[in-house]
């Protein structure tokens, strides 16, 4: 059974300030889940266009994927230890959808 540790919110660093961040809850798509199931959780945020990095870190008990606009920006084959990945050159100015693969 996996259990998806959310992706923590995108940390913007740019003359904009842009950061959130969230304490981590467990979630999953119903309550008993089966063996092996998967599951993919989507969020939408907004990116200044004068973002001058941009970091995702992120977890999931028996590992997970993330993509940023439909494109592979990492994975985290451990839940133990949190995957941080530069993402800069995924990011666009504007509307950004980001999913995270369980």
């Amino acid at each position: 059974m996996k259990r998806l540790l959310p992706l923590l919110p995108l940390a913007l660093l740019g003359t904009s300030p842009l950061a959130a961040i969230a304490d981590p809850v467990w979630i999953w798509t119903k309550k008993n889940p089966e063996n092996n199931e998967q599951a993919d959780f989507r969020t939408s945020f907004v990116a200044p266009a004068d973002a001058k990095t941009a970091t995702l870190k992120f977890t999931c008990d028996n590992g997970a994927k993330a993509f940023l606009n439909g494109k592979p920006a990492g994975e985290n084959p451990d839940w133990q230890q949190p995957t941080s990945v530069d993402i800069k050159k995924l990011l666009v100015a504007g509307k950004n959808e980001k999913i995270g693969r369980a």
